[in-house]
């Protein structure tokens, strides 16, 4: 037990007891009366003369006794607990700046630079992009790799022959778009002063183009590493045994950890994968987490309550971390007084709704809140506050859940560059597709009552390998038999003509294949129907011209329009998207594959804010009331009384709210006071 500090402490110190959590717990707390009191006041032994003012006072217990000297009301016989009659509710928003967690430092204005200290990575490590010949090895210098690394990640900062620049360190080049690439470990092979990696999925191939540029490479903890490494050893949960047995309990509450969490769950195939041959999205790392894309209205839309085949992935970015520091407050804070809105910062992407010069996409909140959910089908009284989060072009790309202090990404092509197995950083524009007319409706690509399911994959025979396919599908339905055109007109900025002369950024392409698949209206797409088309040399008559072979120049692109009729529909391939990904076998269940994200590879922004809920009391003592004491020590004729505590009953008679005051108060026969309590809830 301690006392009150009165230069550092309210005038009222109160709490509820322990009674009156027993009470709370139940459901049976109520404020029927209250009474003051004066039991630390020794009024006899310092004489009259003394300032009980001073007197140092007992700070409030959990297992406060009942007040030891009620003061009455007006006699010494009785009214010594009085009726409450002003209660009153009190809202009240507090709010404060959260520290940026994540795995940089810097921002837009100034560049980001990846964390490499300890606390964050095992280490960093150089190689020679030149040494990047294809296959799924390289040599790396600098690095303290051993055969436990085996299954950690990498992340490879490709600067290819022809970038200058300060590329072979930790900062993130503003004006240097480059790829920067997760790979998991299968093996290592090490040596004196170099070591021999090996990945999971092809690496680029530079071979025989000369140049001495280097890479740079980071080390990352693999598995759990959340739990394993970042919050390892250091965070206890909130209130398990070990912190109520108070062992060493003042380190518990400053634990920090300072990355969110990420996972990107699927809750439909991945075009291209088939469950009879490889692992599907129900054996993906993040299959826990489906739950949550229902819950956010992604998986099913509740009106009708149809599937989303529009929706087949969401990416959650979460602070999931074992501390009994909330750092996070009751929310996250939209609409501050500092119109400082939550924010995700990531700086290694690519976005293709940039210009193509920079790198790093930021996240914006939106102050406006979405009416998305509202209600459902079984409780129209369900409903979450969700606003929209946005790109820098004002795309809507995901949602700030503030209550559930969480991120939801709801655009695929941005979780797809977040996943570690996309093997890309850049974002690709959706195909936008119309219905064609067509001489006989018998050779139609479309009939009607069907729908197709269109996207498409950039190719490469030479430096940075194939990366996924564009994962934001464009969908479109016939009433009467038709072909289907697609185009795409805009967004490809980061796609550069060839890696040399004045360009050495972005990515290359020397191919354009387009994906696609028809079924019945409503129904989904089969994982193994389908089907792949080269359309590449359909770009020789755009402007400026393709040759075969060349690189492809985005305004090429833009120019052309590419038509699926009969004769392509049905001479097109089976896609199989192990062709240009690795993709684990139903016999691997250990190698890299989507959903196996764990921490998110950005910083997290973020004011946060938290409700309090205040019971207000208003004690009042008039002039002619509590001016006697039932104190031993008082002698009426020669001292006035001083009020130091306040205790409030239940209907039963029970203290359930015990106030102790810092300064006791005098009250004689002149004075009307008035003391105010409050309890947050």
């Amino acid at each position: 037990m301690s006392y009150i500090i009165k230069s550092a402490n309210a005038l009222i110190n109160a709490k509820l007891t322990d009674k009156g959590r027993e009470k709370l717990a139940k459901g049976q707390l109520d404020f029927q009366t209250w009474a003051f009191g004066d039991s630390e006041i020794d009024y006899y032994s310092l004489g009259t003369s003394f300032d009980y003012g001073l007197n140092s006072i007992l700070r409030p217990m959990d297992d406060n006794p009942d007040l030891k000297y009620r003061i009455p009301q007006y006699s010494t016989s009785s009214g010594f607990t009085q009726a409450i009659t002003n209660l009153q509710l009190v809202e009240k928003k507090i709010s404060n700046t959260a520290k940026t967690r994540g795995f940089f430092t810097g921002d837009t204005t100034n560049g980001f630079t990846a964390f490499t200290s300890t606390d964050y990575v095992y280490s960093t490590f150089g190689f020679a992009v030149t040494s990047l010949t294809g296959g799924t090895c390289l040599t790396v210098t600098g690095g303290t790799f051993s055969v436990d690394n085996i299954g950690d990640y990498v992340m490879l900062k490709i600067s290819n022959p022809f970038v200058t620049g300060s590329t072979s360190s930790a900062v993130i080049e503003e004006n240097t778009p480059i790829p920067y690439l997760m790979y998991k470990i299968e093996s290592v092979t090490t040596g004196v002063t170099s070591d021999y990696i090996c990945v999971d999925r092809d690496l680029p191939n530079f071979a025989g183009i000369g140049g001495t540029i280097s890479g740079f490479g980071i080390l990352y903890p693999g598995g759990d590493s959340i739990q394993n490494y970042y919050g390892s050893g250091s965070t206890t949960p909130y209130w398990n045994e070990d912190t109520l047995s108070f062992d060493s309990n003042c380190d518990l509450g400053v634990a920090d950890v300072d990355v969110w969490n990420m996972n990107i769950t699927n809750s439909l195939p991945i075009a291209g994968v088939s469950g009879a041959t490889y692992e599907d999205f129900t054996r993906y790392g993040s299959t826990a987490f489906t739950g949550s894309k229902l819950y956010f209205d992604l998986t099913i839309n509740d009106a009708n309550n149809t599937l989303l085949y529009s929706q087949p992935a969401v990416g959650l970015i979460h602070y999931t971390n074992n501390t009994i520091a909330n750092f996070y407050g009751e929310k996250l804070y939209v609409n501050a007084p500092d119109n400082a809105q939550p924010v995700l910062q990531l700086p290694t992407i690519m976005y293709d709704g940039n210009d193509g010069t920079t790198i790093g996409l930021t996240l914006t909140t939106n102050t406006t809140p979405t009416s998305q959910l509202t209600g459902s089908t079984e409780n129209p009284n369900f409903g979450l506050v969700m606003y929209p989060l946005e790109g820098p072009d004002g795309r809507t790309v995901g949602y700030t859940m503030p209550d559930q202090k969480m991120f939801v990404i709801s655009d695929m092509e941005i979780n797809s560059v977040m996943s570690y197995k996309a093997n890309r950083n850049w974002t690709l524009p959706q195909a936008g597709a119309t219905l064609q007319s067509v001489l006989s409706q018998t050779t139609a690509s479309l009939p009607t009552g069907y729908e197709m399911y269109i996207s498409y994959l950039f190719t490469t025979t030479s430096g940075y390998t194939t990366g996924l396919h564009c994962q934001n599908y464009q969908v479109i339905s016939s009433l009467a038999h038709k072909d289907v055109k697609v185009n795409i007109t805009q967004g490809l900025d980061y796609l550069k003509p060839g890696l040399s002369g004045s360009f050495g950024e972005g990515f290359e392409a020397t191919g354009l294949q387009l994906i696609f698949q028809k079924v019945a209206t409503g129904n989904a797409p089969d994982p193994s129907g389908w089907l792949i088309s080269d359309v590449t040399n359909s770009l020789s008559a755009g402007t400026p011209s393709y040759t075969s072979g060349d690189k492809i120049n985005p305004a090429t692109v833009y120019t052309t329009s590419f038509t699926i009729d009969n004769a392509m529909y049905t001479g097109a391939t089976a896609y199989d998207l192990n062709d240009y990904i690795t993709i684990p076998t139903l016999a691997q269940p250990d190698n890299l594959n989507f959903g196996d994200e764990r921490f998110f590879y950005g910083n997290v922004e973020t004011e946060i804010a938290a409700t309090v809920w205040k019971s207000h009391f208003s004690f009042i003592g008039n002039t002619n009331e509590f001016t006697t004491s039932v104190n031993p020590t008082f002698d009426p004729t020669a001292s006035n009384v001083y009020i130091s505590e306040v205790g409030v009953y239940d209907s039963s008679g029970d203290l359930v709210v015990i106030g102790k005051i810092s300064t006791p108060i005098m009250k004689d026969l002149t004075k009307t006071i008035i003391v105010q309590l409050e309890i947050d809830f």
